[in-house]
C-alpha cells in the first residue's frame, strides 16, 4: 500500500477548471487544497465552485487569497501598447502614455528611480519629473503593457494600509461562503496579521477561520520570526518577492523561510511559476520539474498551482504531474539532515515537551516503518 503523499497539492480556480469533471478529476489526482483568487472574477462564480467542492470533496481546504493594496497600471488606449528597448514614454496622471494614479506610488517616483511592470518583464528607468506626478522614462526592456497590470517601485517601502476596502469585502464574502483560510497579500509584519484576525472575527463572530500570512517582501522577511507567532500557514509568494529583490537573491530567500517555518512549525506553501510551461504545454521543463522537487527536499509543506490550472490548458496534467515529482522527491528526503540540525538546535536552547514529543514519534515512525 502507497502511503499517503505528506506533500500538499494547492490549485488556483479559474476559468480553466469551471467544469465539474475537470474539477473531480483535479481531485482525484492530488488536489489538497483549492486557491479562490480574489483578484479575479466575482463571488458568483466562487461560490459555485466552494458548493461544487463541499459536495465532492469535502477534505478539500479552501482559501481566499486577498488581493491587498497592489499598485496597478490604469486604463490605456486600446487595452495595451507595445514598447521597445531605449524608447522614452511619459507615466503618471493625466494623459500619461502610462497611467499611473495611486497617490502613494506617484509620491515615492522620482528620477532615478525604476519602475517595474507586470511580472517584472518590462523596466522603466524614471529619468524626468515633466509636470505634476508626471515622468518621462526610458524603457531598460520592452514588450507588451495592458491596462490594469501590477506596477512595482524598486526598494521602495509604503505606508499603504494592510486592508484595502475592497479586501474587506472580500473578507465579509469568503466569511459567508464558510471558507477554511484567508490569505492576506504584501505582509509588512506581526501587525498586518493581528489586524487582519480582528476583523475576520468581528466579521465571523469569533474564531474558526485560519490566516495565511504570504511573504512578498523585505519588510516581511525582517519580521519573519514575529509573523510566524501569529499566523496558522505561510506562502512564499515568488512573484511579487522577486519584483521586491534581485533575482538570484529569491531562492535563498525561500530556502530561510521554508526553514524558519519548519522550525516554528507553521505550514508553508511554496508557489508561483511552479510549472508555468503547462499554461501551454501538456509537459513541465526539466528546470521547472526540478525546481518543484528541490521545494520537497527543502521540507515545504505544500506546492501551489496558479495560472497553470486557473487559466492553463492542461489543469488535471498540471496536478498529475506535481504530485508524481513531489512523490518521487519524498522518497529521498533527507531526514538524518533535519535529525542532525535539531539536535544542534537543541544544544543552544533545550524543547519544550510538544516538540520533545513530536520528535519521538517521528523517530518511532521512521523506525518501524508502519503499513
Amino acid at each position: 500500500m502507497t502511503p499517503d503523499p505528506r506533500t500538499k497539492i494547492v490549485c488556483t480556480l479559474g476559468p480553466a477548471c469551471d467544469d465539474r469533471a475537470i474539477l473531480q478529476a483535479m481531485i482525484d489526482s492530488g488536489m489538497d487544497m483549492a486557491r479562490l483568487n480574489c483578484s479575479h472574477g466575482d463571488w458568483d462564480g466562487k461560490a459555485k465552485w466552494i458548493g461544487w467542492l463541499r459536495e465532492m470533496a469535502p477534505h478539500v481546504s479552501i482559501l481566499a487569497d486577498l488581493q491587498g493594496p497592489k499598485f496597478r497600471i490604469g486604463e490605456i488606449p486600446g487595452g495595451s501598447m507595445e514598447i521597445v528597448a531605449e524608447e522614452k514614454v511619459t507615466l503618471g496622471a493625466g494623459d500619461a502614455q502610462i497611467p499611473i494614479h495611486q497617490k502613494e506610488i506617484l509620491d515615492e517616483m522620482e528620477p532615478g528611480g525604476r519602475l517595474l511592470l507586470g511580472d517584472g518583464e518590462i523596466e522603466l528607468a524614471i529619468e524626468s519629473e515633466t509636470g505634476d506626478n508626471r515622468f518621462e522614462a526610458r524603457a531598460v526592456t520592452g514588450g507588451c503593457v495592458k491596462s490594469r497590470k501590477g506596477v512595482t517601485l524598486v526598494d521602495r517601502v509604503f505606508s499603504s494600509p494592510s486592508l484595502t476596502h475592497k479586501d474587506v469585502e472580500d473578507i465579509l464574502e469568503a466569511v459567508k461562503n464558510g471558507v477554511d483560510f484567508i490569505a492576506l497579500s504584501y505582509v509588512k509584519n506581526a501587525a498586518d496579521l493581528r489586524e487582519l484576525r480582528r476583523t475576520v472575527d468581528r466579521i465571523s463572530e469569533g474564531p474558526g477561520i485560519r490566516l495565511c500570512a504570504k511573504i512578498e517582501t523585505r519588510e516581511a522577511i525582517d519580521d519573519l520570526p514575529n509573523i510566524l507567532k501569529v499566523t496558522d500557514l505561510v506562502m512564499v509568494a515568488r512573484g511579487d518577492l522577486g519584483l521586491q529583490m534581485d533575482i538570484e537573491q529569491v531562492p535563498m530567500m525561500q530556502k530561510q523561510i521554508i526553514e524558519a517555518c519548519t522550525w516554528a512549525g507553521v505550514p508553508v506553501i511554496t508557489a508561483t511559476q511552479m510549472l508555468e510551461s503547462m499554461i501551454e504545454n501538456a509537459r513541465p521543463t526539466r528546470a521547472e520539474a526540478t525546481d518543484v522537487a528541490n521545494a520537497v527536499l527543502d521540507g515545504t509543506d505544500a506546492l501551489m498551482l496558479s495560472g497553470e490550472t486557473a487559466a492553463g490548458k492542461y489543469p488535471v496534467e498540471c496536478v498529475r504531474t506535481m504530485a508524481r515529482i513531489a512523490a518521487v522527491a519524498e522518497a529521498r528526503f533527507d531526514r538524518t539532515r533535519m535529525e542532525a540540525a535539531w539536535r544542534a538546535r537543541i544544544k543552544e536552547k533545550a524543547p519544550d515537551h510538544t516538540d520533545a514529543i513530536a520528535h519521538a514519534v517521528g523517530s518511532l515512525a521512521a523506525q518501524l516503518s508502519p503499513a
